[in-house]
């Protein structure tokens, strides 16, 4: 099953849709250089275990989730579709949604998926914005075609603008990453632009690019993160004035590369494998080391950027999404060689 785990971390942007972004690995470790990862000092941490739900046909890899109206709703590749209910008490499998295909209501590469009131998915094939309503049926596909660079996440942030990961303007390089936020009708006109490197990055900017990254919103749409997999990178603004406001900054976990620019995979270290966040906090499961099987940690920061408490699980979190009704936060872990739906209850 060791495979099936290394699989999932391969192929978690490539295959299986969520909200990533793609990069390529190919750069120097000359100079490589790790700051001090001040947004790891949490002032409190706590242990716990994972409660289990009695969960048939589990998405083995998915990679967003969301809880509404008692249902837990996961997203990735099973039985030719894409979006799977479960009640949230038993872990019943209520049904399957949205097909996998070459239909005009269908989805064939989907890259970045946004769990809310209204459903939307990035596919990649076909260069569209994909919406669907509630109940999961098709609303309307917004062509992206005539962007004029390259974009691996589009996430909406209303109804008229969303945010575009895209290379940086600053850079000769397409492998160096920057943020726009524009608009959907139009995606060539852009509201607001972050094109900063940060320094945290300066001696590593592919860092922000690699292949394996999540990113996730604030219900209210105020805020928004991203995180690295492969190494650790994290980012977090306020973009509550349609503007980026950089809040968090840090490159928390090493990567190392050979002489031909390759990641070092007995080396690298896995960062961030699931994020998720409420309108006060972001949620970060992470290893920090070189081992798959310790991203059983999740980090808590408030949206100043203050690392608030470190909860120490007893299994690798691949996906997870915070319950405000009953301040739970439910996952998809790896546990005795299966894949489960669990949760684990917050402090109040």
């Amino acid at each position: 099953m060791l495979n099936q785990w290394e699989m999932r971390l391969r192929k978690y942007t490539f295959l299986y849709g969520g909200i990533i972004a793609l990069g390529i690995l190919v750069f120097s470790c000359k100079n490589h250089k790790v700051p001090s990862a001040e947004a790891l000092f949490f002032s409190d941490s706590l242990n716990t275990t994972w409660s289990i739900l009695d969960c048939k046909s589990i998405v083995p890899v998915g990679n967003s989730m969301i809880v509404k109206d008692s249902v837990i709703i996961l997203a990735g590749h099973l039985d030719g579709k894409f979006l799977h209910c479960y009640n949230i008490g038993n872990g019943e499998l209520l049904g399957s949604y949205i097909s996998l295909g070459q239909g005009p209501d269908e989805i064939i590469n989907p890259w970045t998926v946004n769990l809310s009131d209204t459903i939307s998915i990035f596919d990649l094939a076909k260069k569209s914005l994909m919406f669907y309503d509630k109940d999961y049926n098709f609303i309307k596909a917004v062509s992206l075609s005539k962007k004029d660079k390259p974009m691996s996440v589009v996430v909406p942030v209303s109804s008229e603008l969303a945010i575009f990961k895209v290379p940086l303007q600053t850079s000769t390089d397409d492998d160096y990453y920057g943020w726009e936020m524009s608009y959907l009708s139009n995606p060539n006109k852009t509201v607001s632009r972050y094109d900063d490197l940060p320094s945290c990055v300066e001696n590593n900017p592919r860092a922000l690019g690699v292949i394996n990254a999540l990113m996730v919103l604030s219900p209210d749409k105020k805020h928004f993160a991203y995180g690295t997999t492969t190494g650790g990178v994290l980012q977090t603004f306020d973009i509550s004035n349609n503007s980026f406001k950089p809040i968090i900054s840090e490159y928390l976990f090493p990567v190392e590369f050979d002489a031909d620019g390759k990641v070092i995979r007995e080396t690298r270290h896995i960062g961030f494998t699931a994020l998720t966040a409420d309108n006060s906090y972001l949620y970060g499961a992470f290893a920090g080391t070189t081992d798959e099987f310790e991203s059983t940690k999740i980090g808590i920061w408030n949206w100043d950027g203050t690392p608030e408490l470190l909860i120490k699980t007893d299994a690798p979190i691949l996906s997870m999404t915070k319950d405000e009704m009953s301040n739970k936060l439910y996952a998809l872990i790896y546990e005795n060689e299966e894949f489960k739906l669990a949760y684990i209850s917050m402090p109040d």
